[in-house]
């Protein structure tokens, strides 16, 4: 099966790798389930550079208003956040993917 390089790009390497243990009809499972739900780590980076909205975005609603009330810790924190926000998207894409391997392997059962 192929899949896009880029999405599989969303993942870590160890994430990365228990897909790619999944049987081929699990996987097909995964990546469509994956793929649309999935964030970009390169657009999570460029909303947090020029439109700090990248924690709703990414599930995260009491820090999205923290960050935003504090008008990005006065500036601080925006200045981290540019270097962290695409872990962070690839934080969420791999509890995503867990999340989404667990259901496909519970339901195999």
């Amino acid at each position: 099966m192929f899949v896009d390089p880029k999405i599989m790009n969303r993942l870590s390497t160890m994430t990365q790798h228990m897909v790619i243990q999944l049987t081929p009809k699990q996987q097909e499972g995964f990546w469509s389930q994956f793929a649309p739900q999935s964030k970009d780590p390169g657009t999570i980076l460029l909303v947090s550079i020029f439109f700090p909205i990248q924690f709703f975005l990414l599930g995260k609603a009491g820090l999205g208003i923290a960050f935003l009330l504090t008008s990005g810790g006065c500036g601080i924190w925006w200045l981290v956040e540019i270097f962290a926000a695409k872990g962070r998207a690839i934080a969420y894409n791999d509890e995503l993917a867990q999340r989404i391997m667990m259901m496909i392997k519970s339901s195999n059962q």
